[in-house]
Formats: structure tokens, sequence, C-alpha cells
């Protein structure tokens, strides 16, 4: 059960221009428990706590905000949006007021000309915790008609242990 989380998310402000955020769902998030001051230099600040020190249920995933972004990068340009604790600590902390081991997975953006046929092929990142099992979703977007692909998707496997393919989502995939 999370009770407050706290940190910094940085990007290069040459490929991403910060819009505003979104998409609040934590009790009491709002746009005030973000920080801009330093987003000229590619820095938003956030810092949140359950104010009725109730802590809210966090065993499943949930999205707890969206940035928005006008991308303003040129074509092969790319940033990592990534977690920092700096300026601000990054900290969670459980309804016991302990400080929460925490993992953060960084993303990034990659920006291309939107007249080329492009085709994208994602894998999304994951946390689980061991002897679980998860189901790891491979993600397509593009902009052109796509009539085949083929690929491989290599793993380590002392982490993960295959068991099966499922959720078809193309005509004749099996």
């Amino acid at each position: 059960n999370l009770l407050s989380m706290q940190g910094s998310i940085v990007f290069d402000p040459s490929v991403l221009s910060y819009k505003y955020v979104e998409g609040f769902n934590l009790p009491g998030l709002s746009l005030s428990n973000f920080g801009v001051s330093q987003i000229d230099v590619g820095v938003l600040t956030y810092s949140w706590f359950d104010s009725s020190l109730e802590s809210f249920d966090i065993s499943n995933s949930i999205e707890v905000f969206n940035i928005v972004f006008d991308v303003i990068g040129e074509s092969g340009e790319s940033t990592e949006i990534s977690f920092s604790n700096t300026p601000v600590l990054l900290e969670e902390v459980g309804e016991d007021f302990s400080v929460l081991n925490t993992s953060y997975l960084n993303g990034e953006l990659s920006v291309f000309n939107s007249d080329e046929p492009i085709v994208f092929i994602s894998i999304d990142d994951m946390s689980s915790f061991n002897n679980s099992q998860v189901s790891i979703p491979i993600n397509l977007t593009g902009s052109s008609n796509l009539l085949s692909m083929q690929g491989s998707i290599v793993f380590d496997p002392s982490v993960l242990s295959y068991k099966y393919v499922e959720g078809f989502n193309l005509p004749g995939l099996s």
C-alpha cells in the first residue's frame, strides 16, 4: 500500500517540449503535485502523499499519470525519458511509513519523419515478482499496410521460462 511518492523525470528538451500532465489516478493527485520550474532544461518533478493517511493499494498495475509533450526533434533523434534522483530524490513510502524497495524502468522516444512509411514493433518494459507468471505484449503500430513480418525474440532463460504465446491479432497469425 502506497502512502507517498516523489522524484524527478528528465528528458531532452531539444527533442520534446513539455505541454502538461494529465490522467491523475492517485487520491488527491493533481497539477499542484508537479514542479515545472526546470522544465526548460528537461526536468519535471513530482511529489504526492495520501493526505488521508489511508494509503493506496497498488497490488494491480495502474497508470499513475500521463505527461503530454510536443515532439520537436528531427527525424533520427531520440531521447530517454528517465527517472532521476536530481533535483528531487526518488522515494516511495508504504503504509507503515517505511521506504519501499522500488525498481524504475525508463522509456525512450524516437523521432521519425511522418512522410516515411514506418512500422514500430515494441516489447513493453515489465516488472514482476519471482515465481509469478507474466504476459508480455508485443506491440505493432505504423503508417503503412503490413503484408508480412518475421523475426526472433531473445530472453535470458535464467530469468524467464517460456510458457506459451497467446493473443493473436493479425490475420493468419497462430
